[in-house]
């Protein structure tokens, strides 16, 4: 499981987060951005036409 938090004051902020995501933190006001990648489509084959 993946953890958004933020790297101002490590409030957690998100989980299982896939994409790209800008957040400004309820606490501190600190703005993050997440990018994440799905690695599983790497591994899927093109149907052959």
């Amino acid at each position: 499981m993946t953890e958004l938090r933020c790297g101002s004051c490590n409030k957690k902020l998100g989980e299982n987060f896939h994409g790209r995501i800008e957040i400004k933190c309820p606490r501190c006001g600190h703005y993050s951005i997440f990018i994440s990648t799905n690695h599983k489509l790497d591994n899927v084959k093109s149907p052959v036409v």
